[in-house]
């Protein structure tokens, strides 16, 4: 089976964050990969630890 050129070369994980007045509450401070067994796996999604830290007050 030849690769479809209109899908992306890798997957593409995202991770959302809720906003409270139109900003993020929290920032990422780090973002990895967890228990990712590269394409021999059922899902084309890895697992994702994120690291966040508080946003900065407005001002």
């Amino acid at each position: 089976m030849d690769a479809d050129p209109d899908q992306p070369f890798r997957r593409i994980d995202h991770v959302l964050v809720r906003c409270g007045n139109s900003r993020p509450t929290l920032l990422a401070r780090s973002c990895r990969r967890l228990l990712d067994c590269g394409y021999a796996i059922v899902s084309d999604h890895a697992g994702l630890v994120v690291d966040y830290v508080p946003a900065p007050a407005p001002g």
